[in-house]
């Protein structure tokens, strides 16, 4: 697997960000992360603000302002909305008229975000099996050799799935017998 200046990474490596990365996306922080990033883009803050019309907070779930459309909202006819990514409450559209559409438009464009963040993590592990498998085509046509092709099918396998050993098992045609490798 090759780095981004040019360096070759060790398999290992690669696994662990690999796993970080599905950890994070498993966890509470990713949907956080998208809709703090939806709230990050000028045309959507611009469109709440103009859909709004009146007073408008958006808090994340621990009550931190993140957006406000006045100083204050008018607390005798706010309602608090949650703003939920992947079945939790990552924020709260407070307001009065339109606070709940709002709320239902967040939760919409933070949840395509976290789609597309998963969507390219799904991605990137299957580039990552694509590039074992085009290691292995090339080291295989390298040696015809059945031994050294083997430990190396288990070597490499043995990088991606976790285990303590392995054997290949092949029928020789000549004598009609099993041998391992």
């Amino acid at each position: 697997v090759k780095g981004g200046n040019g360096d070759r990474w060790d398999r290992s490596v690669c696994r662990s960000y690999q796993h970080a990365r599905l950890r994070l996306v498993q966890s509470n922080i990713m949907p956080e992360l998208a809709f703090k990033k939806v709230l990050k883009n000028q045309k959507i803050v611009q469109a709440i603000e103009a859909l709004s019309e009146s007073h408008l907070w958006i808090e994340d779930k621990s009550g931190q302002l993140l957006l406000a459309t006045t100083a204050s909202p008018v607390l005798t006819t706010a309602s608090r909305y949650p703003i939920r990514v992947a079945d939790k409450i990552v924020g709260w559209a407070i307001g009065a008229e339109k606070a709940e559409a709002i709320s239902t438009l967040l939760s919409f464009l933070a949840q395509q975000e976290l789609d597309q963040k998963e969507l390219a993590n799904a991605l990137w592990e299957k580039n990552q099996e694509m590039s074992l498998f085009q290691d292995i085509s090339t080291q295989i046509t390298a040696s015809l050799e059945v031994r050294e092709v083997a430990n190396l099918v288990i070597e490499e396998a043995g990088k991606i799935i976790p285990c303590t050993s392995g054997a290949i098992v092949l029928l020789n045609p000549y004598t009609d017998k099993l041998e391992v490798y």
